[in-house]
């Protein structure tokens, strides 16, 4: 893992869901953009009890398929 990727992770590492707020950090995305990519489908997310969550294993794909593109 190189520097700049620890650093993003760095303090996000004992996450295994995200918030729409926490993964916007974690991902260094707004909130605006978070929503448009659970609205198109390119980011899954789930609603518990009225919040929305985002698993790591999906953040993890959304990140990884942003970077191909």
């Amino acid at each position: 893992m190189d520097q700049l990727e620890n650093n993003r992770t760095e303090g996000f590492s004992s996450f295994e869901n995200f918030t729409i707020d926490e993964f916007s950090a974690w991902a260094r995305i707004s909130r605006a953009t978070t929503y448009r990519a659970i609205k198109d489908r390119s980011l899954v997310a789930y609603k518990v009890r009225g919040r929305t969550i985002i698993r790591r294993t999906d953040a993890e794909k959304f990140t990884a398929r942003a970077r191909m593109n």
